[in-house]
């Protein structure tokens, strides 16, 4: 199911071991919050896409470094947040609100910065538009799936559809973790969220701004039209079923 991948390759083998690590070492840290951990988080983002910026005429490669460690700290930080939550018994609304709304623009704002990257050191205004174009369509994407949540609510649909494939790794033992993220690795190409951040990062290391764009753009944006029609069909799935049991009652 479309739904499943919605758990991103980064956040299996990289984010969520290192978030359940630093989950535990502050869970009893009480001034240590969920919320304080995912604006941290959201601060690395914006760091990173500043510094994205910054590197296209520093003549060095010190920033290109600082943003690759802001974006991967931040999905470290990302994952960490939730799980703590979870373990002091502390979800809340706004928390999870807070989680989306950091997210969605500091990935936005890294893509920005990326795509215009890309064309300074390239001339190819192509790969920019490509890149940009494919963050709008996963913006359009993920406000598909949170759409459709609200209107399985709001019709009073329980379906197992979007709900993500959450496995609790931390209950686990380390080879049931690895073997998990090795039968993942082909989820690479569903570019989920997180996975930008493994991307983006590789292209700054290696220079290869181009071809990582075209790839990353053309793969974020093409999976984002199947999930979009996915949804888009979903939809006029959920809104029968309210029509049949409004025609019942």
């Amino acid at each position: 199911m479309l739904a499943e991948r919605d758990n991103p390759w980064w956040s299996i083998v990289f984010g969520g071991p290192l978030g359940a690590v630093i989950a535990a070492a502050v869970a009893e840290v009480r001034w240590i919050t969920p919320n304080m951990l995912t604006t941290l988080a959201f601060a690395c983002r914006m760091l990173a896409a500043t510094s994205i910026v910054l590197g296209a005429h520093a003549g060095s490669c010190a920033y290109d470094l600082l943003a690759v460690v802001g974006m991967q700290f931040a999905e470290v930080l990302d994952c960490a947040d939730g799980r703590l939550a979870r373990y002091r018994r502390v979800p809340s609304l706004f928390g999870a609100f807070l989680d989306k709304v950091t997210d969605v623009v500091g990935l936005l704002a890294i893509v920005a910065a990326f795509a215009w990257r890309t064309h300074v050191e390239t001339g190819d205004a192509r790969a920019m538009f490509v890149c940009a174009g494919a963050a709008m369509l996963w913006a359009a994407r993920m406000y598909a799936f949170w759409v459709v949540v609200s209107l399985e609510r709001e019709a009073g649909v329980s379906d197992p559809a979007t709900a993500a494939d959450r496995s609790k790794l931390a209950d686990h033992r380390l080879t049931t973790r690895l073997i998990y993220a090795l039968r993942s690795t082909y989820w690479i190409f569903y570019f989920g969220e997180a996975d930008a951040y493994f991307w983006l990062g590789l292209a700054l290391l290696t220079g290869w701004f181009a071809p990582i764009a075209y790839s990353y753009g053309i793969g974020l944006g093409g999976w984002s039209i199947v999930v979009i029609v996915y949804w888009t069909l979903y939809a006029r799935r959920v809104d029968r079923i309210a029509r049949d049991r409004s025609q019942v009652h």
